[in-house]
């Protein structure tokens, strides 16, 4: 098991550095490190993240165990060793772009398949054919179909943020815009933005209204793909109307969107502020319900953004699931989340 697990560490890190066409000088290390709780936390510690010395440390300290555990978390090496490769180019872009290349390299491992723990790369004429069913161009069609997919400008800016509908915009919607730069203007173009991605001096998480804070970051983008951003939005727009997204897509993304009405920015705020602990029943039953709509509405990504908890071939069966039943579960939701946000203030 640990041989598999290094051969496909060293194949999921080759993978990224293809793609990117970018190659790392040092070795990698990664870390499963069982931090447990720490004092001052109000939730337990989850996932991976990635350092500046070539170093990638899971804090969940879970090591696959399996084959098939193996297969599947070479997903999160590739995300992960892709924000080693990219910080080659620069100490700390915007977040967008850092998780929206990352993300589209794990898309394409797991669209590549795995050939006995080996990433194999697609054919061209594959991968031209398989491109536009990535889940990312799912989600974003579908927010765009109902109306709410962010502007180009806000998209870029984005930021990572405790509400469930920005972070899933964080991980998926940026990687379709870069996904179609790959397609539509080639991947010389694609790894000239990744090269070139400026250092994140403006704010993040706005609308990006003072374009003079960003204007090197849009900036990029018009200079490397030759044509304004208003058209190079326009045109990713045209490309998404072209999918034939389903109804259960389209419902799912705008119960994603609902499910911020749990407002848990805000819950952790009070029990941080009151020194208490959220209901680990609470947060199990977040987590399963967003890992529900995303099944509900097939959007499940290679790697689920931090909190979601949701495989990314997860086949169960979504016949029990409904718009109706989902919307419920979250008006639940909502209503624990008020109740925990007085209790910590008793």
């Amino acid at each position: 098991m640990q041989l598999l697990l290094l051969e496909t560490a060293t194949e999921s890190l080759r993978y990224a550095e293809d793609l990117f066409g970018s190659y790392l000088s040092h070795p990698v290390v990664h870390l499963w490190l069982n931090a447990g709780e720490k004092p001052e936390s109000v939730v337990p510690p989850t996932g991976a993240f990635a350092l500046a010395t070539c170093r990638v440390t899971d804090e969940s300290g879970t090591v696959p165990q399996t084959p098939d555990e193996v297969r599947k978390y070479s997903f999160l090496m590739v995300h992960e060793y892709s924000h080693l490769v990219h910080m080659l180019h620069m100490h700390r872009t915007y977040p967008a772009l850092a998780e929206g290349f990352a993300s589209l390299a794990s898309e394409y491992a797991r669209r590549d398949g795995l050939q006995e723990g080996e990433l194999r790369e697609a054919a061209p004429d594959e991968a031209q054919s398989a491109q536009w069913v990535l889940t990312p161009h799912i989600t974003a069609a579908s927010a765009l179909e109902a109306g709410i997919l962010p502007p180009i400008r806000e998209i870029l800016t984005l930021g990572h943020s405790g509400q469930a509908w920005n972070q899933w915009m964080l991980y998926a919607v940026p990687t379709s815009l870069l996904g179609f730069i790959d397609e539509e203007f080639g991947r010389p173009t694609l790894t000239d933005v990744f090269r070139h991605c400026p250092e994140a001096t403006g704010p993040t998480g706005n609308a990006a209204g003072n374009r003079s804070a960003h204007n090197e970051l849009f900036d990029t983008f018009e200079r490397y793909t030759g044509i304004s951003l208003d058209e190079l939005e326009a045109m990713w727009h045209r490309r998404l109307g072209q999918l034939r997204v389903d109804n259960r897509s389209v419902a799912a993304v705008k119960l994603l969107k609902d499910l911020d009405r749990t407002d848990t920015i805000s819950l952790l705020w009070a029990l941080r502020t009151s020194g208490r602990k959220l209901d680990l029943e609470f947060l199990r039953a977040l987590a399963e319900l967003r890992a529900d709509i995303l099944r509900f509405g097939s959007l499940s990504l290679a790697v689920a953004a931090p909190g979601s908890d949701t495989p990314a071939d997860d086949d169960e069966d979504t016949a029990e699931l409904s718009e109706r039943s989902l919307s419920e579960r979250i008006d639940h939701l909502a209503e624990w989340a008020q109740e925990l946000w007085r209790k910590a203030y008793e």
